[in-house]
């Protein structure tokens, strides 16, 4: 009875931890596509705003890139959670690049 418990304690924690995980990852996703949609509206901008603003853009980045890269991927997470969180990884990779250009389009 006690192992009985204590393997369904266990799934219960699995469960709550792949709902809360794929919460996180779920409102990173929202957020990096509003910095996108902010990215693609940065490009037509002056010049003299579009350099504070890609280095705000950039600091934003630079902490959701850290927040993914810091997830823990169990090894029991599914593969599509996985992949959805490389999705994302290379997502703010590409807007670093796309904010990069702006700046360099601007000089």
């Amino acid at each position: 009875m006690f192992l009985e418990m204590k393997e369904e304690k266990s799934e219960r924690l699995q469960e709550v931890i792949e709902g809360d995980w794929r919460d996180s990852v779920s409102s990173m996703e929202y957020y990096i596509d509003e910095l996108a949609k902010d990215i693609d509206h940065g490009a037509m901008m002056n010049a003299l705003a579009v350099r504070d603003w890609c280095k705000e853009i950039e600091g934003l980045l630079t902490d959701l890139s850290q927040n993914l890269f810091s997830l823990d991927e169990p090894e029991w997470f599914q593969e599509s959670d996985r992949r959805k969180l490389e999705e994302l990884r290379q997502k703010v990779e590409q807007l670093n690049g796309k904010c990069k250009n702006i700046m360099i389009t601007v000089h």
